[in-house]
């Protein structure tokens, strides 16, 4: 009997723990917003974010569902009543969120370099599909991901897919993710947009203010990661201009200048040369330790030949793995430099997790509300609550983060126990601390 009486305690401990957690994160976000909304629309987005934090749902972001959320069941039309009242009024809109998420990220990265960690924003991009949806403002085409994935070929199920690309309606997305390379991450931005309806805009626009924000905020002090898809001449001369530290994973078949003044493929840079280093290091994505080895060496744009770079080669032991080449302006004159240059493209496929956790975890693809800005102000408001996630998550939280997973989402084995980040686990047993045990209790 002691025993359960000591358990009940200490999870009556850590509930207390994790909601004023809560509250004092967003306590500085509500204060601004209370200077421009009436106190009943605060006190309706402080509620909000609660719900969105705690309601585990696949429509989980149905104004008519979270409106008997934030009331009761019986109050529902009251509930969707004031959740509209918040996302029409025109007195606040999603750069408000925006800012508050600059702030903290500055906040962040300055903690962070006191302790001599290197900073990285590693930049990626995804999409929302709205397959359904013909009337809702904004939408624009984009090539069907899931189909993609449904008609891959699956041995003695199926066949090779052959048929035209599937396009369905959506809007794009594009994540900025504060990380380093000891561990812990931060949201640093969400933007959507589209090309099409009131509010069109295109990416090559985007990314241009999203940088310029970067500079305005962090300077150079962070070191930007990008994945192929940002290689080219374009951006390559505005980060070079800007002075901006960067990693990108440069195409194969693109061309550069070696240190002989040889004009080459990227691939043929690396032909007939030993690796200089090698190492074991931990898959994250394939959940397995694999080898690695590296080469470096110092080469030039043929349109910035004023601009030395310098290219890193990663090449995998494992027979079928294609190698990395990463296009950087850091200076790499070691083996340890070089390995940090990988391990910081490593990192990225946290954002790759941070797109699949938002639509899976938080059902960021359920919306369905009419006006575009009402939307991009609800989805701001869901990426408030990724990065609260984000935070309990953090080297000093982690006592708290161990305790909650502990006492609300228990679990064996060693599969487990080795997550890094384990986000939905983590979300589960707040909903188990706050929802289920206080009812229980």
């Amino acid at each position: 009997m002691s025993k359960i009486t000591g358990k009940t305690t200490q999870i009556k401990t850590v509930r207390t723990a994790l909601l004023t957690q809560f509250q004092d994160h967003f306590s500085d976000f509500l204060g601004d917003l209370d200077e421009v909304l009436d106190n009943r629309l605060v006190k309706t987005c402080g509620k909000l974010l609660e719900v969105l934090w705690l309601i585990r749902s696949t429509s989980g972001l149905l104004l008519s569902e979270l409106g008997a959320y934030i009331l009761s069941p019986m109050q529902a039309p009251a509930g969707t009543k004031r959740l509209s009242n918040l996302l029409r009024s025109a007195k606040w809109s999603a750069e408000h969120v925006r800012e508050y998420l600059y702030k903290r990220g500055t906040a962040y990265v300055e903690k962070s370099l006191q302790s001599n960690r290197t900073m990285l924003l590693i930049w990626d991009t995804s999409q929302i599909e709205k397959p359904e949806s013909q009337q809702l403002e904004g939408l624009t085409s984009l090539v069907c991901q899931k189909m993609r994935r449904l008609a891959r070929f699956r041995l003695r199920f199926s066949g090779v897919y052959k048929g035209p690309q599937v396009n369905v309606p959506g809007y794009r997305w594009a994540g900025l993710l504060l990380c380093n390379l000891s561990g812990g991450q931060q949201l640093w931005d969400f933007s959507w947009w589209s090309n099409r309806g009131a509010h069109p805009t295109w990416f090559i626009r985007l990314r241009w203010k999203l940088l310029k924000d970067v500079r305005k905020h962090l300077g150079n002090q962070v070191l930007h990661v990008f994945d192929r898809g940002f290689a080219g001449k374009p951006w390559l001369t505005l980060l070079c201009q800007g002075q901006d530290r960067f990693v990108i994973r440069w195409p194969k078949g693109y061309h550069l200048i070696d240190a002989k003044g040889r004009l080459k493929k990227t691939y043929q840079h690396s032909i007939g040369k030993k690796a200089m280093s090698s190492r074991k290091y931990w898959d994250k994505k394939n959940k397995e330790w694999k080898r690695n080895r590296i080469l470096y060496m110092p080469v030039r744009h043929p349109e910035l030949p004023d601009v030395l770079l310098y290219l890193v080669i990663s090449r995998p032991l494992k027979k079928g793995r294609q190698p990395w080449y990463l296009l950087t302006n850091e200076i790499v004159d070691s083996k340890a430099k070089a390995w940090e240059i990988v391990g910081a493209y490593q990192k990225r496929w946290q954002i790759e997790m941070t797109f699949r956790f938002a639509k899976s975890e938080l059902a960021i693809e359920s919306p369905r509300l009419w006006k575009w800005e009402n939307r991009m102000k609800f989805l701001a408001i869901v990426a408030l609550v990724y990065d609260f996630l984000c935070t309990l998550l953090q080297p000093e939280n982690f006592k708290l983060a161990r305790k909650i997973l502990r006492l609300g989402c228990h679990r064996t084995g060693n599969k487990l126990k080795n997550v890094s980040l384990p986000m939905y686990r983590l979300r589960q047993a707040c909903f188990n601390l706050i929802i289920i045990n206080q009812n229980s209790g």
